[in-house]
């Protein structure tokens, strides 16, 4: 009688072990099933671009030469600009280019995801709150236009010593692009200095040629340089000046959650770099690192 049920008991245990085996194993399988598949697939953020086909990039829509600007026929060129068409051509997608106005509105694009990325923009830490950077793949120090006949006044006779005249703690005006890093490197570098904004960098050197201001801040080189050439008499009214003490430093911003994105541009701009491509682009456009 004892040994009967001890039996039955034994069986029924059995035979509840077995069912909550074959549960765990359909539980498990579900899992398996609910899960994306790893081998063979995209990160999400890649994939996304991919779906699409097409790699939406904010570029500010004025003329930033050698970097990213129009040529005559309104065609995108410059070296940010050839990158970013290797890189969408690398992904197996279409470049779209979304022009911006301001550099605050870059930044604003990639935060909402309306770009993908976007170039042209400083290393700056109020941005890497926002967004993520890759690596700095381009850096150079910003110039001024000096106007020759307010800084003659001051018996320089050197660039050097209109810097250092400037960190010192000068209270002249400097114009800036408006929304642009320039107005915090500006800050950082002459804090005496009463900064002015502007709609383009063209009109803020115009106003130095006028004598309506001591100097204007380029974020390239190449742009005072083009200005003066363009600009009757213009070597003989405006001075270009480095400013030593500020580097800026270039890279892509991607949104803060495009974690596979910006590990991917680091990488291919890492090859570009090895391989002499990087280094072609800069050739072509002629910037000398």
């Amino acid at each position: 009688m004892n040994f009967s049920i001890l039996h039955k008991w034994f069986i029924g245990l059995c035979l509840l072990c077995s069912l909550t085996c074959l549960w765990a194993d359909m539980t498990t399988e579900a899992l398996i099933r609910m899960r994306p598949v790893v081998n063979g697939a995209l990160p999400p953020d890649i994939a996304a671009i991919q779906k699409v086909g097409v790699l939406r990039v904010a570029v500010f829509q004025g003329n930033m030469p050698p970097f990213s600007m129009r040529n005559a026929a309104g065609e995108w060129q410059g070296i940010e600009i050839d990158l970013m068409q290797m890189a969408a051509k690398e992904m197996g997608v279409q470049l779209m280019l979304k022009p911006m106005a301001t550099y605050d509105d870059i930044v604003n694009a990639v935060i909402t995801k309306q770009a993908d990325a976007g170039i042209g923009l400083s290393l700056l830490p109020g941005r890497e709150l926002k967004i993520s950077f890759t690596n700095g793949y381009i850096s150079f120090h910003p110039h001024l236009l000096v106007s020759r006949l307010q800084a003659s006044e001051k018996s320089f006779d050197n660039a050097a010593q209109i810097i250092q005249w400037l960190q010192t703690g000068a209270p002249v005006k400097i114009g800036v692009l408006a929304q642009s890093s320039a107005r915090q490197l500006v800050q950082l570098a002459f804090p005496k200095a009463e900064i002015i904004s502007y709609p383009s960098t063209h009109d803020a050197f115009t106003d130095v040629l006028h004598g309506k201001i001591f100097a204007a801040v380029a974020m390239t080189p190449i742009e005072v340089k083009n200005f003066l050439q363009e600009q009757y008499q213009g070597g003989l009214l405006g001075l270009d000046v480095p400013i030593p003490t500020i580097t800026n430093i270039d890279s892509i911003a991607v949104p803060w959650d495009y974690f596979h994105l910006r590990l991917w541009f680091n990488t291919y701009l890492n090859y570009l770099q090895l391989n002499g491509t990087l280094a072609q682009i800069f050739e072509k456009y002629g910037y000398v690192p």
